[in-house]
């Protein structure tokens, strides 16, 4: 097969999944294109689905839906990625590119952080974790904390703070413990009986309860003491994971994702100025992998 003419970069989160398309030749970033979640581990049915609807789009955008997908080679930072097996089930798909690089979506937005350069990065969206890039490192070789899934971790995550609201709003409901500024907002969102809670929240994906994320904030702002506990328990880990990554000495250290930006009032200070800001966003770093793995395979 002839060497593909254009590259995508796809990050594929745990509440979405977006596509860029790269024009190796003349070296320039194309149009995008979003889907939804994909998340390999907790559904991988899904998270191709949404891969192919991202990079098709992506593809549309930039004017080159006259093409096969099979001229397109793909690199792609995916949740769930860090489960050997999700992403070993994800390799073995007889996918319609011309090549597929899978790593997680955490290395992607480290690699667009930093353009393309070593460093470290913690993302605090749907999920919750923290890389860190050295030179002496492989590109599938670094140092990951977190990344668990907010059932076993993600702490200060948008998951872990839903699922402590919906957890704080049943016992209200219960009348096991005393109404908040909190338990009030989720059930204004979702329901005012605890069945129903139930009922939207038992099975719920992260995405779902992530989506409650910005009342734990609002109501953190309104003085609300359970709200302002949870900030307080999150923000100490994720100072703990910023002291850890800075200590590998990274060529710099970035906060991503949706909540980065909210927690920042609540971290310590002198941390907070130790960071630096996001160069590119974590399709770009998608891209960039898949041209290292292209090269890599060259040179193999």
């Amino acid at each position: 097969m002839a060497k593909p003419n254009y590259l995508i970069g796809v990050d594929g989160g745990g509440s979405k999944c977006k596509a860029i398309v790269y024009d190796i030749a003349k070296q320039t970033y194309l149009s995008t294109g979003l889907a939804g979640p994909a998340n390999i581990a907790l559904n991988l049915p899904k998270a191709k689905q949404a891969i192919i609807e991202a990079c098709k789009l992506a593809i549309f955008n930039s004017g080159l839906s006259h093409l096969p997908l099979e001229q397109f080679a793909v690199g792609a930072g995916v949740a769930g990625a860090n489960d050997p097996k999700a992403k070993q089930a994800l390799l073995a798909w007889q996918q319609p590119f011309a090549s597929l690089h899978v790593t997680t979506d955490l290395h992607i937005a480290c690699y667009g952080a930093h353009n393309s350069r070593f460093g470290a990065a913690i993302i605090l969206g749907t999920g919750s974790c923290g890389v860190s890039i050295t030179e002496n490192q492989s590109q599938d070789d670094f140092l990951m904390l977190g990344g668990h899934g907010f059932k076993l971790g993600d702490k200060g995550s948008g998951a872990w703070l839903g699922l402590h609201a919906v957890q704080h709003t049943l016992e209200v409901l219960d009348e096991l413990s005393p109404a908040s500024m909190l338990s009030q907002a989720v059930i204004e969102q979702s329901a005012p009986d605890a069945m129903q809670i139930y009922s939207q929240f038992e099975a719920a994906n992260s995405a779902k309860f992530s989506l409650l994320a910005p009342l734990v904030f609002s109501a953190a702002d309104q003085g609300d003491a359970l709200a302002t506990a949870l900030l307080r328990e999150a923000a100490y880990y994720i100072n703990a994971m910023i002291k850890k990554l800075l200590a590998t000495k990274p060529e710099g250290l970035t906060l991503l994702g949706g909540l980065a930006p909210l927690y920042l009032p609540w971290l310590d200070q002198t941390l907070v100025d130790q960071l630096s800001p996001a160069q590119n966003p974590p399709e770009y770093g998608a891209v960039f992998y898949a041209q290292q793995c292209q090269q890599a395979n060259l040179k193999a």
